[in-house]
């Protein structure tokens, strides 16, 4: 299994060499790792406003990257689709969580000896996060579309 190597989980995408077992595990950590992050930012806001506020940016921000990656493979070989969202999902959230803690802990120290309410800079920082994971995770699928696409056998 994959969790940093995002080009090695690209080629065994391409040649089809990444295993079903190997897919389900992805797929398996990916969803523990979004209840954890689902749970950790219902606990960082004061107010039930800034939740469904939150909530409602995110919702918007992935379906329209959901909708941007299913485009662009549509556009490569429209194969394969579901897998690659999974298996590159992984490796890229992890980047995007490591980003995500470099970014909170200027804004904890701040938030510690301010008395100003952040939750509109948690908010805003959480959308342009959501925002590069599906940019990101939208790279790969267009790169690995494409290959696959060129490197395919012709039927005789």
């Amino acid at each position: 299994m994959f969790i940093w190597n995002i080009s090695e989980i690209s080629y065994r995408l391409i040649n089809n060499s990444l295993s079903e077992q190997e897919k389900m595990k992805h797929y398996l950590i990916l969803n523990i790792l979004l209840v954890f992050t689902i749970l950790f930012l219902v606990e960082s806001f004061d107010s039930m406003h800034f939740i469904f506020l939150n909530m409602g940016i995110q919702i918007l921000i992935t379906s329209l990257g959901i909708l941007l990656c299913y485009q662009s493979n549509k556009k490569g070989d429209n194969k394969y689709f579901i897998e690659r969202m999974i298996c590159l999902s992984l490796p890229i959230f992890f980047r995007i969580m490591i980003l995500n803690a470099l970014t909170t802990i200027p804004i904890v120290i701040f938030d510690y000896f301010s008395v100003a309410d952040n939750d509109l800079y948690y908010i805003a920082k959480n959308g342009l996060l959501c925002i590069l994971f599906y940019l990101w995770l939208n790279a790969y699928i267009v790169k690995i579309a494409q290959q696959s696409n060129d490197f395919q056998v012709p039927i005789q």
